[in-house]
């Protein structure tokens, strides 16, 4: 029976990502280093399904080294699955890289850690003039259009290094992905997608393998959640097709109702103009939608 192994280390939000979170290695040996333990939780859940589902029995837990190039490995043929967010994931992939398969959406908001609450509810519950750091220019700039009272610091570049100047006083508040945020010991408030919406497949992790590596292709798709798929493919298609924006600068949300309509929401940070553009749609199919929806949003 085939063997793998799961390795890999967890990346907090930096401003030029590392998108490696685990690897499938067909190995049976196992490194023991720190990493995050929604990340662990991830590949282990993806094990257990493997497990039941493909040839892929015996599967463990390993950390990969942040040295190490994911894409290369996965060409050379030395590992053969990672685990990344899929909004880490370039939508322009690597050649010779696929995504075999995704995870089932958790949570693609985002959730606001705070030190202290304010003594009068000014929105949000932070105080006048609060210090905020926050991951894109998209997500600034929707916060700011609600409080514009908000300023903003460089307090780190990734969700980490703003929870520990939140820990030393030196900000308000940190907007933090659900992830960074269940680890988070501070009072956190969920932010509604539609309120702040959150970067294209946010909540949703995802599953790289070689293009060529036809039987692991196979095995991952026994473990792919369509549903999640049918959502960020609208959301990562209008990321693709807004040249002009970045995922620095764009964010898109989208989800299906009971009777299979769907619902998006996106914010624009126009970097020419200086404006914040938003666009909302609601469509019967997905035929078109992120075309639609990047058309409105220009028009915004």
């Amino acid at each position: 029976m085939k063997q793998a192994s799961f390795c890999g280390l967890f990346y907090a939000r930096r401003a030029v990502p590392l998108p490696v979170q685990f690897v499938v290695r067909m190995t049976e040996a196992t490194v023991s280093i720190a990493a995050s333990p929604e990340a662990i939780a991830q590949a282990r859940q993806l094990s257990r399904e493997m497990a039941v589902r493909t040839v892929f029995k015996d599967i463990s837990v390993q950390v990969l080294s942040p040295e190490e190039n994911a894409a290369n490995l996965l060409l050379a043929g030395a590992v053969d699955v990672v685990v990344m967010p899929l909004w880490q994931t370039p939508v322009r992939h690597w050649s010779g890289v696929v995504i075999g398969g995704l995870s089932p959406r958790s949570d693609a908001a985002y959730h606001l850690a705070m030190r202290a609450a304010a003594e009068a509810d000014l929105g949000f519950g932070l105080p006048r003039n609060a210090l905020v750091w926050a991951p894109t220019m998209c997500a600034r700039q929707q916060l700011a259009d609600i409080r514009p009272d908000i300023q903003f610091i460089a307090a780190g570049e990734t969700g980490a290094g703003a929870l520990q100047n939140l820990h030393d006083g030196i900000a308000d508040a940190a907007l933090l992905t659900s992830i960074e945020a269940e680890e988070c010991t501070y009072r956190t408030l969920r932010l509604h997608p539609y309120e702040i919406v959150p970067a294209p497949g946010q909540g949703v992790w995802a599953y790289l393998c070689a293009e060529t590596y036809l039987p692991m292709r196979r095995a991952l798709q026994a473990v792919h959640h369509s549903p999640t798929a049918a959502l960020t493919n609208i959301e990562r298609t209008v990321l693709l097709l807004m040249e002009e924006a970045t995922p620095n600068t764009l964010a898109v949300y989208a989800e299906s109702d009971a009777l299979g309509n769907y619902h998006i929401r996106a914010a624009w940070a126009d970097e020419y103009s200086g404006q914040l553009r938003r666009a909302r749609f609601s469509f019967s199919t997905r035929y078109k939608a992120a075309e639609r929806l990047v058309e409105q949003l220009r028009q915004a």
